[in-house]
């Protein structure tokens, strides 16, 4: 849970929201801006801020 919470604080810290899932043991995270229908720069940013935040917990990402 403490990944998920710090998942909501970077995004409010960018106001851009991304879409997250909580399931048994995975935290799944999807970025896109919806007003492009893309991924954008602000998409990338927030993914790698999410990851610093994963590595700091001492969590690895599952590719």
């Amino acid at each position: 849970m403490e990944l998920v919470n710090r998942i909501g604080e970077a995004a409010e810290a960018v106001d851009h929201h991304p879409d997250v899932t909580l399931s048994y043991g995975t935290v799944d995270v999807t970025l896109s801006s919806h007003d492009v229908g893309a991924v954008t720069i602000r998409d990338v940013h927030l993914a790698r801020a999410i990851s610093e935040q994963a590595e700091a917990l001492g969590i690895a990402p599952v590719r």
